[in-house]
């Protein structure tokens, strides 16, 4: 592969801008890639979302920053009472366009949990609903099970967003 050719499909990754090169200096060695740098953004320039906390610290609000530099200024993301952290993602911020407000990622609004890994006795589902999904979502997949008895319309409740959902509404046959 010549490094003319590939130039044409190579680019920057998510995160980072500008014009990458590639160059070889051995034939058949490995190519070296050049030309990307991170995207640096802005404290400060948009309103942070509902649901996020974002702190300064030590950063200059208004100078740009590359993502990987703002931990080491002390700024940090975390989510707003009432909102949840993603069990897997932590609160951070994101670059995507150069000189351009942070996105902040890693914090919900809506309360999602997912079902048990197991039903309890005395339900079904129709489809499969995985994954965290809002309470309405998953109860029109459920129903009570053959024998089941039925005590009401089954309800989903969830005490914690990302946890398991509690349910009520069937109660297992009696054999």
């Amino acid at each position: 592969l010549r490094a003319a050719t590939a130039t044409r499909a190579v680019q920057c990754a998510p995160g980072y801008s500008g014009s990458p090169v590639l160059h070889c200096s051995i034939s058949g060695g490995l190519f070296d890639f050049t030309g990307c740098e991170e995207n640096h953004c802005v404290l400060g320039t948009t309103a942070i979302p509902a649901g996020y906390s974002l702190s300064s610290g030590g950063c200059s609000v208004g100078t740009p920053l590359s993502p990987s530099a703002v931990p080491g200024c002390g700024a940090g993301v975390s989510c707003a009472s009432g909102y949840a952290q993603h069990p897997v993602v932590t609160p951070g911020l994101s670059c995507a366009e150069p000189s351009q407000g942070f996105s902040l990622f890693g914090c919900s609004s809506a309360m999602v949990c997912e079902l048990p890994v197991h039903l309890p006795p005395g339900y079904q589902t129709r489809a499969p609903c995985a994954g965290f999904q809002p309470n309405t979502t998953c109860a029109a997949f459920l129903l009570c099970s053959p024998g089941a008895i039925s005590t009401g319309p089954i309800r989903m409740s969830c005490e914690t967003s990302y946890g398991t959902f509690s349910l009520s509404g069937c109660t297992p046959g009696t054999a």
